[in-house]
């Protein structure tokens, strides 16, 4: 894993600044108590066949590291909220 972490950071990195990936982080266990390697990752993405293609391409997946689980997910509910900061001559996005 760690081995494979650098270049499976740009790549997500690389979907976020593309506007595909929407969110993803790490999943601690049940007691909060300790973080084994299991992760979400929610992709913007035209079809199921269009994710898997997204979470094959992974380094961390297609090196065979990890492995994961594609499946299908409907926002029904929730806010997004964006901030705009104008101060100090450098707008920013928060």
């Amino acid at each position: 894993v760690l081995a494979n972490l650098d270049d499976h950071v740009a790549y997500q990195t690389r979907l976020e600044n593309d506007g595909i990936m929407f969110g993803a982080g790490p999943l601690s266990d049940d007691a909060e108590q300790q973080w084994r390697g299991d992760g979400l990752f929610i992709y913007r993405a035209e079809s199921r066949e269009a994710a898997v293609r997204l979470a094959a391409a992974d380094p961390m997946h297609a090196r065979g590291a990890r492995s994961f689980t594609v499946r299908p997910w409907l926002l029904n509910e929730g806010t997004f909220s964006v901030r705009l900061f104008y101060s100090g001559g450098r707008p920013r996005i928060d």
